[in-house]
């Protein structure tokens, strides 16, 4: 029975040490996002206009092509909703520990029903050996 108090206690601590790291998280999701991008290609075959003006030269497109962006992604306004994902997981976690206090109240109530069957059954048997010690007494 401690074992079992012992494992609820340390599963306890270990979802109020989750509901930190998930705040955490969530409170992550406010700071600015970056993401840097590269893209490279290259194609075999271009494009070519056929346009003999000496006054306007098209220049040959090269073959290759190479894209870099860095993209920066700040939240501004929220509307509240970081505050209520908090709000939720600090509210999951301790609906988790209460449902693993319940679960051990009922195996606390079960094993406690089971404990003191099993000692009616002991006074039970006694009683009968008693009974029969007598009734074996009395036809002797």
């Amino acid at each position: 029975m401690i074992i079992l108090y012992q494992n609820t206690y340390q599963k306890e601590k270990i979802l109020i040490e989750m509901n930190k790291i998930e705040n955490s998280k969530i409170l992550k999701e406010l700071f600015p996002q970056f993401s840097l991008n590269a893209k490279a290609t290259w194609q075999s075959e271009t494009i070519v206009l056929p346009i003999n003006n000496p006054a306007i030269q098209i220049p040959e497109m090269d073959k290759d092509r190479e894209e870099i962006s860095l993209n920066i992604n700040q939240i501004i306004f929220d509307a509240g909703i970081n505050r209520m994902k908090r709000k939720i997981s600090s509210k999951k976690s301790k609906m988790e520990i209460q449902s693993s206090k319940v679960d051990l109240q009922k195996l606390n109530e079960v094993l406690m029903k089971l404990y003191y069957g099993v000692l009616i059954q002991k006074e039970k048997i006694k009683i009968e050996k008693r009974t029969y010690n007598k009734i074996t007494i009395r036809n002797t």
